[in-house]
């Protein structure tokens, strides 16, 4: 709590936006018909592993963004040596630049004012679902021919959402259908049995990378990328061609990141 109370508003905020999201799941829970299947116990354990992880990773970097708008109480500075304010000064100094640079960089990579949503996402996030497919979308122009085999690779978080990930990527993979082919998504797994198409699903350990190879009647292909929000993707790796891989990505209009 101390970066949230040493900055003026961010306290009531985080316990405004506490409140806000608990009477929210209550209004869910007791006025819709959305069906919840994860036990309380599930949900507390989680939060409080959750708790733990943030008190190790997330409120170092707060402490860092936030020191140059913490509080000061000028009788307690009398007792600092000019030596340690200076550098401390310096410090915060550096990180404004920083965010500036930082902040800069985000907005290069936003979508304009004019056109703020990408394609639409079928099935699920564009994380859980519109990244990986896109992957595999490329790799399907990447390839030649008929499709015979899609081997899907993907890493801990992809591979526990399968289920609604590998619709998404098969149908790209098999015909080169978009996120947004509501259809394709739903007839996908059948889709792919009728054809004749070998499918493979594995777990990686490489963390946010997921891997689509294809074998075709003409050529094969793969492409392998970074999980990364808005459907976008960091490309690794591709063949036969890196470069014909991200000329095919301009072409569809999927967003990759360098």
């Amino acid at each position: 709590c101390t970066p949230r109370v040493l900055v003026p508003g961010l306290c009531a905020t985080h316990i405004g936006g506490g409140i806000l999201i608990a009477r929210l799941a209550s209004r869910l829970a007791m006025y819709t018909t959305i069906p919840s299947n994860v036990p309380i116990d599930v949900m507390i354990a989680m939060a409080a592993q959750c708790h733990l992880a943030s008190a190790k990773h997330i409120v170092p970097i707060t402490i860092e963004y936030m020191e140059p708008f913490f509080m000061h109480n000028d009788k307690v500075e009398e007792y600092i040596s000019s030596e340690v304010k200076n550098t401390e000064q310096e410090r915060q100094q550096t990180l404004m630049r920083k965010a500036i640079q930082e902040s800069q960089r985000l907005a290069d990579k936003a979508n304009p004012i004019t056109a703020p949503f990408g394609e639409a996402v079928v099935g699920g996030s564009s994380l859980g679902v519109g990244s990986p497919t896109n992957c595999a979308r490329i790799a399907h122009f990447l390839a030649k021919g008929e499709v015979k085999k899609v081997k899907i690779e993907l890493y801990a978080e992809m591979f526990a959402r399968r289920a609604i990930n590998v619709p998404g990527i098969l149908m790209a993979a098999i015909d080169g259908h978009s996120t947004s082919n509501v259809t394709a998504y739903k007839n996908s797994m059948d889709t792919a049995r009728e054809k004749g198409v070998e499918v493979e699903i594995l777990e990686i350990p490489e963390h946010s990378v997921q891997r689509v190879t294809i074998e075709a009647t003409e050529g094969d292909s793969m492409v392998e990328s970074i999980n990364s929000a808005g459907a976008r993707l960091i490309l690794k790796d591709a063949k036969p061609s890196l470069k014909r891989a991200k000329e095919i990505a301009k072409e569809l209009g999927i967003v990759i990141i360098e």
